[in-house]
């Protein structure tokens, strides 16, 4: 490939694994072992910038095991550094709720080390906020500037941290909040996530509770991206009725193509298209493989798959990244984030112009953000 093209990701979760290393930022930038994001890793791969996630594990780590490699699959590429049995897709208990209390002082300590890397000496890692400061950086950083700083959303992966009756919103937004999924793969008091199933569909569940459907309307209010990733189907559709922006799915893949719990149905696909919104592709094994096996020998064939049987229903325009870096097992020729060019040639190969590469590769993020946020 002789252009490279600047990668805007839709989800990692290096602020997870930054806050269980002890809190520290800086192996972020000066490098880290393991793992799948860093400052140089990221500058190799043509890392721009990306949605950066605070997820909040339950605390008995019930589900630890859904980002193990097999016993015969390689390395481990999950939440956690122990070893873990193999457990069956098929009976992956459903995680409890948790308290919003606990949610939040784990958030809130995340959202601080977000602004502690904001504050770094290196001037590297930029926290974006609002359509103009989006568009100044996208200038700099969309011409694949080498210096650029990272381009940073601050994401919440589950809606936990937030009180039911939305009195702190405001004051997470005012924190830096500017993108927000609704749920993580278990329930809150806003909607019910999809439990991790293999064969299956998203139909689990019921809708919104009335609490959701307020989040919704004050996320649209507010300007904070609405993001349906682990939402069930039904869920789904509630928000597809309910809001008035394009609807966006960070992370995920096509059903057609592996019959995951956690994927899209092609009448969710055409939804999202029909309102302008944007997909992007999940690098999680388990969610890739047809037959849908933690095992990181999957082919970079099996990721542009997802993108093409995404763009075949909505167009390329409507398809982007979301690795799930840092967060979930990834294929062995996608092992961290400097292998990103990888994918792109791939997509080159498969006969993708230049100007639909880099729309999947970053710009397609860039206006569902600008059309987001205020």
């Amino acid at each position: 490939m002789q252009q490279s093209f600047p990668v805007f990701d839709g989800h990692n979760d290096t602020l997870l694994r930054l806050d269980m290393a002890g809190g520290d930022p800086e192996p972020f930038f000066r490098g880290r072992e393991g793992g799948h994001i860093d400052l140089a890793r990221g500058r190799a791969g043509g890392f721009v910038g990306g949605f950066f996630a605070i997820f909040v594990p339950n605390p008995d780590d019930s589900v630890e095991a859904l980002t193990r490699a097999e016993p015969d699959g390689g390395t481990n590429g999950g939440r956690r550094g122990r070893a873990r049995p193999r457990v069956s897709r098929n009976h992956v208990p459903y995680p409890a709720a948790i308290d919003q209390t606990f949610a939040s002082e784990h958030a809130g300590r995340m959202v601080d080390l977000f602004a502690a890397m904001e504050r770094h000496p290196s001037g590297a890692f930029h926290g974006l906020r609002t359509v103009e400061g989006l568009d100044e950086w996208w200038g700099a950083a969309g011409g694949n500037g080498p210096e650029s700083p990272l381009g940073a959303v601050l994401h919440f992966e589950g809606a936990e941290p937030i009180r039911k009756d939305l009195a702190d919103l405001d004051d997470w937004y005012d924190r830096g909040l500017r993108s927000l999924g609704l749920v993580w793969s278990r329930p809150n008091d806003f909607a019910y996530g999809v439990p991790f199933r293999y064969p299956s569909t998203p139909d689990h569940f019921g809708g919104l509770t009335r609490a959701g459907f307020e989040l919704v309307r004050a996320c649209d209010e507010l300007g904070i991206l609405l993001d349906l990733a682990h939402l069930n189907e039904k869920g789904f559709w509630d928000v597809a009725r309910t809001s008035t922006k394009p609807l966006i799915v960070t992370h995920t893949g096509a059903l057609s193509v592996c019959p995951s719990s956690r994927n899209l149905t092609d009448d969710q696909i055409r939804a999202v298209g029909d309102s302008g919104g944007v997909i992007g592709v999940t690098f999680h094994c388990g969610d890739l493989r047809p037959d849908g096996r933690l095992n990181p020998d999957t082919p970079l064939d099996v990721v542009v798959d997802h993108v093409e049987a995404f763009a075949e229903i909505v167009g390329p325009r409507q398809v982007a990244i979301g690795s799930d870096f840092d967060g979930a097992l990834m294929p062995r020729d996608l092992a961290d984030v400097s292998a990103m060019p990888r994918l792109l040639e791939r997509l080159e190969a498969r006969g993708w112009s230049v100007q639909d590469i880099e729309a999947v590769a970053g710009s397609n993020w860039i206006r569902a953000l600008r059309a987001a946020w205020r």
